[in-house]
């Protein structure tokens, strides 16, 4: 036993970086409470405002996504008047390109879809850059939409027309969705933890309407006016250089309340580092506002990490006080962590209506598998912002691209996509 003094300042610190864990989680969870407020007031009404004109959507494929499928089948079947997909795949090689041929051989009756072979990639940006730039010369001069669908999201009937509907307010230059992860129970490690953190990304992500390129939509003319095209040629990813090209035209960009659009792909734990990581890496690239997450993330976990130092000290020197402590402000801040969860899967939840889709029911099971991995995620979230910060190399479907700049980025290698005997459905989302 330690003597009476050293128990109290146990005790104290304890309290102390305890409180400090838990009022963290509590202004995640308000937060999270004055989004999903704010959100539910929305009313599927507040979208409906199409006017159909000529669209057009670009998709880009390398390797065939266990959604791919689903993700055609959604978008040829759209109701909407006027409009052309057009899908660019890797190469001849790549398996998805006999599985979209024998899909449109089947299924498009109305021959809405053109299927390209990426040519010529540029070392200066990524594959899936090039590809959109491409498609974007295949599509007929008097369209008045572009959406852009990523191969992981399968679009509900209303999809394009509640995407493209509030371009009809000329202050609005882009239109963008989200995406939530939900996968399939008995969910593994990895795709919960994804679950999770993303849970947290969405709300920050769409409150400050920051566009994703997976479910997304500008006027055509727009986008060249607003240099996107260019810019695409020197990206290393889609969405990020879209905010400061809407804000060039003096514009805003709107977030679609029903396109929250639910994934529910598998993913490894290995996957999850990887990927989240990536995603901190495009935020580093493009976000101005990126060193806010790098010193949040090192607090939490600074924080995290002392109250279970303090707790293991404790237990080990029986301070049963002071582990009581600690143990019960980490349960609280876990609580709390899942609380924030919860709110944020009912706005999933209430986008999911507002297009006629119900999810599951929010099992305990699910709950109690989350709060499990409250701390994994924090310190993933932690370690990959620091890698993210450092990171001069990125590895996405089997191509290295090599990062300096946002505008500075040189492809290193280049193979057509083949997947690996065995392969795990987590090599997702290109």
């Amino acid at each position: 036993m330690l003597p009476i003094t050293d128990c109290l300042m146990l005790i104290y610190l304890a309290t102390v970086f305890g409180l400090v864990l838990a009022g963290a989680a509590m202004v995640q969870w308000i937060i999270s409470l004055i989004f999903r407020n704010r959100f539910l007031r929305h009313q599927p009404a507040d979208d409906n405002r199409a006017i159909p004109k000529k669209a057009a959507v670009i998709m880009s494929v390398r390797g065939c996504d266990p959604s791919l499928g689903d993700s055609l089948l959604g978008v040829l079947n759209q109701d909407y008047p006027d409009y052309s997909v057009h899908l660019v795949i890797d190469h001849k090689t790549d398996q998805a390109w006999e599985f979209v041929h024998d899909l449109k051989s089947q299924h498009d009756q109305r021959d809405l879809l053109a299927i390209h072979e990426l040519r010529d990639p540029p070392e200066t940006c990524s594959l899936k850059c090039h590809a959109i730039v491409q498609a974007f010369e295949q599509v007929a001069a008097d369209t008045q939409w572009v959406a852009l669908l990523d191969a992981d999201v399968t679009p509900h009937p209303q999809w394009l027309s509640e995407l493209t509907g509030p371009l009809v307010d000329p202050n609005v230059g882009a239109v963008t969705g989200n995406q939530w992860f939900e996968p399939d129970a008995p969910a593994n490690i990895g795709s919960l933890t994804r679950s999770a953190w993303n849970a947290g990304a969405m709300v920050l992500t769409i409150m400050f309407c920051n566009p994703w390129a997976g479910s997304f939509a500008m006027r055509f003319g727009d986008v060249r006016r607003s240099g996107l095209l260019e810019t695409w040629k020197r990206s290393i990813v889609d969405d990020g250089p879209i905010r400061s090209a809407v804000n060039r035209l003096g514009l805003k960009i709107h977030f679609a309340p029903s396109l929250i659009m639910v994934n529910r792909e598998p993913c490894t734990f290995a996957y999850v580092n990887r990927w989240v990581t990536r995603m901190l890496t495009w935020s580093r690239l493009y976000e101005k506002t990126y060193f806010v997450s790098v010193i949040h993330a090192v607090f939490s976990n600074s924080v995290m990490i002392a109250n279970f130092a303090f707790l293991f000290i404790a237990l080990g020197v029986q301070d049963w006080i002071a582990a009581a402590v600690a143990a019960g402000l980490l349960i609280v801040s876990g609580i709390l962590s899942v609380a924030a969860f919860i709110a944020a899967r009912s706005c999933a939840v209430h986008s999911c209506r507002l297009r006629g889709v119900d999810l599951p029911k929010l099992s305990f099971t699910r709950m109690a598998a989350v709060f499990s991995l409250v701390a994994v995620g924090q310190m993933i979230y932690g370690v990959s912002c620091l890698r993210a910060l450092v990171v001069k190399q990125i590895k996405w479907r089997d191509i290295t691209y090599q990062l300096t700049r946002h505008d500075d980025i040189k492809r290193l290698n280049y193979q057509p996509y083949q997947p690996q005997t065995g392969e795990s459905k987590s090599r997702v989302s290109i």
